[in-house]
């Protein structure tokens, strides 16, 4: 049986820890170093405005397009929360042929925008779905009871049973209590392998258990996150780095693309 590679983490909008440094060079140089199949990310921004962190070539340049091109043919993005002259939100990026995606609103206060992207991929040779979820919670507890809640309806509503699933992200779960707002076929990798989630903030010395990797009719085999001199210096959060393996009835053989030349099939959502 084939496995897929899949990595998540919250970059805080390119800036390491403190927002002292850019860091998305460094974020990039992981995720090619790392070479996973699918990517999740929070707190990515698809429209950048200059600041002083930033060099001054880098300009109003995207930082979605920046990270997946030369490496990720496909991408999927939706902006959450907007500024004056910027956004940002959650975004996928993957080497699997991206069918569609679907941005749903989670926010429930107007200081925390958040949000929920859906993108169903299709798995090589069999074309089988697999429906990636990235998404970051609320800091408020009773707000990501709300959430989870949406979200596990979500999934009832619009993921066929006996489909595939990856949801990943940001849940700010340090009280642990994510689990029991969603639907009980859902495993988390890091309590399947290791019998609790992973910490992860802040990066350079995990104490926090926020970031959650869950999935459906794919089988957890190794889970970690990437150590503090892998991660720290490119956000405040730890990067999660899971392999899963594919039911035995759609496992196909990976083929990995090979960074090309230009990012193909490229789809940037406003």
């Amino acid at each position: 049986m084939e496995e897929l590679s899949f990595v998540s983490c919250n970059i805080h909008k390119g800036l390491g820890f403190g927002n002292l440094r850019f860091t998305l060079p460094r974020i990039k140089q992981a995720l090619i170093a790392w070479a996973p199949d699918v990517v999740c990310l929070q707190e990515v921004q698809g429209l950048q405005q200059p600041r002083r962190q930033l060099p001054a070539s880098w300009g109003w340049q995207s930082q979605v397009a920046y990270l997946a091109s030369d490496v990720f043919p496909f991408v999927a993005y939706e902006p959450n929360a907007w500024r004056a002259r910027s956004h940002h939100g959650n975004a996928i990026l993957t080497r699997l042929p991206l069918q569609r995606c679907t941005n749903v609103d989670l926010s429930l206060s107007r200081w925390e925008r958040r949000g929920l992207l859906h993108a169903v991929l299709e798995l090589p040779d069999t074309g089988a779905p697999l429906h990636v979820i990235s998404t970051h919670l609320n800091l408020q507890a009773r707000h990501r009871k709300r959430q989870l809640a949406l979200i596990r309806a979500y999934l009832e509503a619009e993921v066929p049973a006996g489909d595939s699933i990856i949801l990943a992200g940001d849940f700010n779960d340090w009280r642990r209590r994510a689990a029991a707002g969603l639907a009980a076929d859902l495993s988390e990798a890091f309590v399947t392998l290791h019998g609790q989630p992973a910490r992860t903030f802040p990066s350079f010395l995990p104490m926090l258990r926020l970031d959650r990797v869950y999935a459906r009719n794919l089988e957890a085999v190794h889970a970690m996150h990437h150590p503090r001199h892998a991660s720290a210096w490119f956000s405040d959060h730890a990067a999660l780095a899971v392999r899963l393996r594919l039911p035995a009835a759609t496992a196909p053989v990976l083929k990995r693309v090979e960074q090309p030349g230009q990012t193909r099939g490229h789809i940037l959502l406003p």
